[in-house]
């Protein structure tokens, strides 16, 4: 195929169904208050995926900040372990759930989603999600994937290196600094924006449109 005709298309998203009481018994559930900067992970129940890399790094960052913590929605059993064996402080556990409205609710609870997965992500749907609420992103490169990468820029993502868990580390630190800065809500945004310019629905729909058209012309 001309290469002139290659071009990505991304999953299409509807737009987020926005319920802030929810989200914010999310984090009275956990005793979490307003001030405190929550990093979060959602994502398949499933050993076989799981990457240390977020968890470690958090074990350091909790470290110097009391005031962070991680909510993982549909743990896998070797996350939960990794926290007992580490005696990893602030991390919490969410059940996992295919309701719409939880996924939402997850990640309008969190302020930065900090996600991982072993072989990376052919797309990331839970990124774009978390994106088209406003969330900054903290990722890792993987060994498989990485397509998550080629849409993520540093005006409101930093990633590290495969296995590299003190850059994460490092990184979660950095975020936690522009929380008390002020500064993750105006990165949040430049988030949405892209997000809502490469993945919503109804701001892409034309495109397919076209694909059709030129295909049966």
């Amino acid at each position: 195929i001309n290469e002139e005709k290659l071009t990505v298309q991304y999953i299409p998203s509807e737009r987020p169904i926005i319920n802030p009481e929810k989200a914010k018994a999310l984090r009275e559930r956990f005793n979490i208050k307003d001030t405190d900067l929550v990093f979060g992970r959602i994502g398949r129940s499933d050993d076989s995926i799981f990457d240390p890399i977020a968890l470690l790094a958090f074990s350091v960052a909790v470290k110097t900040n009391p005031n962070i913590h991680y909510i993982i929605m549909s743990p896998a059993d070797l996350a939960k372990k990794l926290v007992i064996e580490h005696k990893i402080l602030n991390v919490h556990w969410l059940e996992p759930s295919y309701l719409e409205e939880d996924v939402w609710a997850f990640h309008q609870s969190i302020d930065v989603l900090a996600h991982f997965r072993n072989d990376g992500e052919s797309c990331g749907l839970n990124i774009i999600e978390s994106m088209l609420i406003g969330n900054p992103i903290l990722t890792h490169k993987s060994h498989i994937w990485n397509a998550h990468l080629e849409y993520l820029d540093d005006s409101f993502s930093l990633y590290s290196e495969k296995d590299d868990y003190k850059k994460y580390a490092e990184n979660i630190i950095a975020f936690a600094k522009y929380h008390q800065e002020n500064k993750l809500k105006s990165m949040g945004q430049k988030a949405k924006e892209k997000a809502e310019k490469l993945f919503l629905i109804e701001n892409i729909i034309n495109r397919y449109e076209n694909i059709i058209n030129e295909a049966i012309k």
